[in-house]
């Protein structure tokens, strides 16, 4: 079937060169329509975990006005860059900080939004303060602001979609 030396290839009949190319096209196809959804399914992820390390700044703001203050920020606005030059906007509403995905992101995130909201939780020397992120739901804690985020649960990190049993 293969010849011994590189030039019995060039002599063999042109139609069994064409299926041998044709039929490692085929296999390479198969093989990247396989591999495909699953590289998206973890580029999606990987985005939306990236928000969480961007927030921090919208959620700092939000805790730092709650000490000052024992009030939770109502609203702000904050532009972070982020490493590939893309601009997130955090809007901070009712002590929650929601990330908003620029229009120019991974098709499926275009335009949606991801939402931190603080969990206070009282303690022996007064309270802490915890975020949880996404569908997260968490009981026998009060959970602050309003969740906006609007990515499907399959999209985001596990821990933006369990619930909490505290």
């Amino acid at each position: 079937m293969y010849p011994e030396n590189s030039s019995e290839w060039f002599e063999r009949p042109v139609y069994d060169k064409l299926l041998e190319i044709i039929l490692s096209l085929l296999v390479v196809g198969i093989l990247l329509g396989v591999a495909f959804p699953y590289y998206s399914a973890a580029l999606i992820k990987t985005i939306s975990a990236e928000a969480m390390m961007v927030s921090a700044t919208g959620r700092l703001a939000v805790h730092e006005h709650y000490a000052m203050t024992g009030r939770w920020l109502s609203q702000s606005n904050v532009q972070e860059q982020i490493i590939n030059n893309e601009n997130l906007t955090i809007e901070i509403n009712q002590g929650a900080a929601t990330v908003v995905f620029p229009e120019s992101k991974q098709l499926r995130l275009k335009g949606k939004k991801l939402t931190y909201r603080p969990v206070v939780q009282p303690n022996e020397l007064g309270m802490t303060i915890e975020w949880i992120c996404g569908y997260t739901q968490i009981s026998d804690h009060q959970v602050i602001g309003i969740d906006s985020t609007d990515i499907l649960a399959e999209n985001l990190p596990w821990h933006c979609r369990k619930k909490l049993d505290n």
